[in-house]
């Protein structure tokens, strides 16, 4: 891939910035949406099981899920946040 070192970066970035902003609390649709931004095509793209035979692709099916079930935990934090609201946390 031509453009390999920036497309490093910038899902370094998206994995650093979203993963920070989810952990801390912060503004964490934002951070949902910049994982979903990088995991759904590195998804696609590194884990084609379905062009593998064998032990290859179980192992790459089983990537592959693995990263179904991440994505569909972002989208519920996309969908509703991160814990409770800030009038919630005050009483």
């Amino acid at each position: 891939v031509p453009l390999s070192p920036l497309l490093l970066v910038i899902a370094a970035v998206f994995e650093g910035v979203g993963g920070l902003l989810v952990l801390l609390g912060v503004k964490v649709r934002l951070g949902a949406f910049l994982l979903l931004l990088f995991l759904i095509p590195t998804t696609v793209v590194l884990h084609p099981f379905w062009m593998l035979q064998g032990a290859e692709r179980d192992l790459q099916m089983i990537m592959a899920m693995k990263n179904l079930s991440i994505i569909g935990g972002l989208l519920l934090l996309l969908a509703y946040g991160g814990g409770a609201s800030k009038a919630a946390r005050s009483e």
